[in-house]
């Protein structure tokens, strides 16, 4: 919920929402806009214990939704979309983390 809630808050439905959280620059021609100052850098996945991918190139990461039992949810932001995707993964691969405090 707190990924939609921010994503919709930076632009409504989604539709530039990855641009307006990405850093102004690691992303080439493709920097964001950073409105938020999340700044969310191309750090790409790991999967299995040595092969990265993707690093410079996307963002991943985890939601707190369980998909299946090896599975979960996550959101991924790409060079050239503007969109966020949102997707599933192995819990063994590696993604980055948005911690979210509670509000009191």
């Amino acid at each position: 919920d707190e990924w939609y809630n921010m994503c919709d808050k930076v632009q409504t439905g989604w539709s530039y929402a990855a641009r307006n959280l990405k850093t102004t620059t690691g992303w080439g021609p493709y920097n964001g806009y950073d409105t938020e100052g999340f700044s969310a850098l191309p750090a790409g996945v790991r999967f299995g214990a040595d092969n990265y991918d993707y690093v410079g190139k996307r963002a991943y990461f985890w939601t707190a939704t369980d998909k299946a039992s090896e599975k979960a949810s996550y959101v991924e932001f790409r060079l050239d979309y503007a969109t966020p995707i949102n997707g599933t993964e192995y819990k063994k691969s590696g993604l980055s983390v948005r911690c979210v405090k509670d509000s009191e």
